[in-house]
């Protein structure tokens, strides 16, 4: 009866109508006229009693309603359905065309499909479409309804009710982008969140964990990640829960390694809140692991920075003192300007390295810091020539100081002290091993000095520590070097001042 009465009204009435007669005829016989017409009131005041309870359900309930007469083509709305489209109530004749208009071109075709599909197949419409108004704003809409047929199957009639869902899909919307922005974050700071429960001995190893230290899917399992974490941090982690445990604190952070599928370590830095329970009772960590792995190797090689930085300027220092105590002039100016040159020559190439970050010194820049006084590349009295080599940090500074000697004497005695005066400086490396020619030509005629002074002794003997040398040869056209030096950085010696 149920079916009869929602596809054909009539009929159920007329059902009820029947059933009931029956029930009277079995009790006292048939019904008088005046029965009969107080059945009929009692029918019709159920019906008018439940639409009205209907109505006010849908009211109630926010809804928008439509009833649509296939055959006719009359649909009938509530005040709310002409709001939801985005008319004034009694704005439009309410037809299925106006309710078509305010259908999002990009959910029309679908959104009529389902209407079909429910119609054909005796099903529920059941769908979320997007309605837009004039003002060019999008609503949406969740729709249901249902068609009724006659006795041939023919539809004949569409019942439905629509909500009005925006401000819950822009609550989606809104926290999917606070998702995805979460989840940027998270990439970009190299974290992954984590929940450690305080029954377990280990923290757990969870999705963004093993995106965060590579792990593969050999590692995916509980056991076998947490079997890659440091061993020599097991005490760690064991004392961390324990502190946990049977303390007070609020906060918790710490750092342990981890190994990736390759055996890398991976520092990890934890930060995170402990929950309690209602009694107070520490249950578990809540937080973020940040790969900290580059942190902790930029400080890596900033600690073996400094100590380098301690160890040159140790050398520096010697050197220094050397030259202070060594050199001899024959008077108090001279010695000050041999003195001044040297040190600032170091400071140069200390300059050079420190730009290097001490990974090394390019020769051919520290050969034109040396020479730049005297013009390299603006007159031609100084040809470079060779290619690009980096030296060792440990090396540069005694080969600069080496460099300044010469140069020195050039611009004193030799090929840089007149303007017809040619210095060619030709370099390459052979075998690990820096060969340096410094020939000079066309300067005043050279005579071998009869004593070697402290320019001379440090020429031959800075370079020995480093397994270099210097050969010297005062041939009359000119001054010739020939310079030998490792480029393969071996440990500094002892500095001395002898």
């Amino acid at each position: 009866m149920a079916e009869e009465s929602l596809d054909n009204p009539k009929a159920g009435l007329a059902a009820a109508k029947v059933e009931n007669t029956g029930l009277r005829e079995a009790n006292i016989g048939l019904p008088s006229p005046s029965e009969d017409t107080a059945d009929r009131n009692h029918v019709d005041g159920a019906l008018r009693g439940s639409e009205e309870r209907l109505r006010l359900a849908v009211e109630i309930g926010g809804l928008a309603s439509w009833d649509w007469h296939i055959a006719s083509g009359k649909v009938v709305w509530n005040d709310r359905h002409f709001l939801q489209q985005g008319y004034a109530v009694g704005e439009v004749l309410p037809s299925y065309q106006a309710w078509l208009d305010r259908l999002h071109p990009d959910d029309r075709d679908e959104t009529v499909a389902l209407i079909q599909a429910a119609r054909d197949g005796r099903s529920t419409f059941h769908h979320e479409f997007r309605a837009l108004w004039p003002d060019g704003s999008i609503h949406w809409r969740a729709a249901r309804g249902r068609f009724f047929y006659d006795e041939s199957g023919a539809p004949v009639r569409m019942i439905g009710v629509a909500e009005d869902i925006t401000e819950q899909k822009l609550a989606v919307q809104r926290m999917a982008a606070s998702e995805a922005r979460l989840r940027l974050a998270l990439e970009a700071g190299r974290m992954a969140p984590f929940e450690w429960s305080l029954d377990d001995a280990l923290p757990p190893v969870n999705d963004d964990l093993r995106r965060l230290v590579d792990i593969d899917d050999a590692g995916a399992h509980v056991e076998q990640g947490r079997a890659r974490h440091h061993p020599d941090d097991a005490a760690l982690l064991d004392q961390t829960r324990q502190r946990a445990l049977d303390g007070d604190d609020t906060f918790l952070d710490f750092e342990f390694r981890h190994l990736t599928a390759d055996a890398e370590v991976r520092w990890l830095q934890v930060r995170s809140e402990i929950v309690r329970d209602n009694l107070g009772r520490p249950r578990k960590l809540v937080g973020v692991q940040l790969d900290v792995t580059e942190q902790r190797e930029n400080e890596e090689r900033l600690r073996l920075l400094m100590l380098e930085v301690d160890h040159r300027a140790k050398n520096l220092l010697f050197v220094v003192q050397s030259m202070v105590s060594l050199a001899k002039a024959g008077d108090l100016e001279t010695y000050r300007q041999a003195l001044l040159g040297r040190i600032e020559s170091l400071s140069r190439a200390h300059q050079l390295l420190a730009e290097s970050r001490w990974s090394g010194g390019d020769l051919r820049q520290l050969l034109a810091e040396e020479l730049g006084p005297y013009g390299v590349g603006d007159n031609g009295h100084i040809k470079l020539e060779g290619p690009p080599i980096s030296l060792p940090a440990r090396h540069a500074q005694a080969l600069a100081l080496c460099l300044h000697e010469l140069a020195t004497n050039a611009a004193k005695y030799g090929a840089l002290s007149v303007d017809e005066g040619v210095l060619t400086v030709h370099w390459r490396s052979s075998h690990g091993q820096l060969e340096l020619s410094w020939i000079e030509r066309g300067g005043p005629p050279v005579v071998a000095p009869r004593r070697s002074g402290f320019g001379g002794t440090l020429l031959k003997r800075s370079l020995q520590p480093f397994g270099g040398q210097v050969e010297l040869q005062w041939a009359q056209v000119g001054l010739s070097a020939q310079i030998a030096l490792p480029l393969q950085a071996n440990p500094d010696p002892e500095p001395s001042p002898a």
